[in-house]
Order: structure tokens, then C-alpha cells, then sequence
């Protein structure tokens, strides 16, 4: 059975997702890359979005009201753009953030939620059946 307001609540995913790795990468930008903790600790921002995606995940199993849905829709979202801007450190052997081949799997994450989200706005029965294909990295 189809949630009630899925594609509103779809909508806020992606929102949060795209809009974290634009935000997360012009703040970085225009602050010279700043590291959270000082000194040898670096805390990445894919364990703040590791947190807001716990966060997003457990509101809607110990808050009963609707109006946690939405919260739970964005901080998922954010969290998931959070995580994923770092893939580049998670699949190189010298932890580079700016590793070339990182684009495509955050291209293909953001494009394959945006089809998925669209699918189950016009045909819910197909919702959560299969997942898409993405090319590999470099072509």
C-alpha cells in the first residue's frame, strides 16, 4: 500500500540530498576548506550526514504524528548528500576528496533517486521494484 503524500515527501528526500552537496561544497569553497576538530582530528561531514540519517530514520519509528514525516523525508535527504559528497575518499587509496571518478557514482545516486521519485509519482505500483542501471565510472 502507497503512503499517503509519497511524492511530497520524495520531493523533500532529494531536496535535502542535492541541496546539501551544493551547499556543503560552496561553503567549503568559500571558507578554504576548513577541518571540524583541530589539530589531527578531522571530523568528515559524512559522519554529521552518517547522524542525520540516523536521525531521519528513527523519527518516524517513535513519533506517532504525521508532521514528523517531513523532518524525517529532509534530514534523510540531507544526510544521504552528505555522506555521499565524500565518496571520493571511500574509493581511492589515498583518501582524495577530488578524485575524478567520485562524480559518477553521486551523479547516478542523484539521478537514479530523481527517476524513482518520478516513477512512483506517476505509477506507485512500480515503487521500490527494481533499481537502475548506472554506467561505470568513465564512460
Amino acid at each position: 500500500m502507497r503512503r499517503l503524500d509519497a511524492d511530497r515527501y520524495l520531493q523533500l528526500v532529494l531536496l535535502g540530498f542535492g541541496g546539501s552537496i551544493v551547499v556543503t561544497r560552496l561553503y567549503l569553497d568559500l571558507t578554504g576548506y576548513p577541518t571540524v576538530g583541530g589539530g589531527t582530528l578531522h571530523i568528515a561531514h559524512s559522519v554529521w550526514g552518517g547522524l542525520l540519517l540516523f536521525v531521519g530514520g528513527m523519527l518516524p519509528l517513535v513519533l506517532k504524528n504525521r508532521s514528523a514525516l517531513p523532518w524525517a523525508a529532509l534530514l534523510t535527504g540531507i544526510g544521504a548528500g552528505l555522506f555521499v559528497d565524500e565518496v571520493g575518499k571511500f574509493i581511492t587509496d589515498d583518501n582524495d576528496y577530488f578524485f575524478d571518478a567520485a562524480a559518477a557514482p553521486v551523479a547516478c545516486i542523484g539521478s537514479s533517486s530523481r527517476r524513482r521519485a518520478r516513477r512512483a509519482t506517476t505509477d506507485p505500483g512500480r515503487v521500490g521494484t527494481s533499481l537502475p542501471r548506472c554506467p561505470p565510472p568513465g564512460r
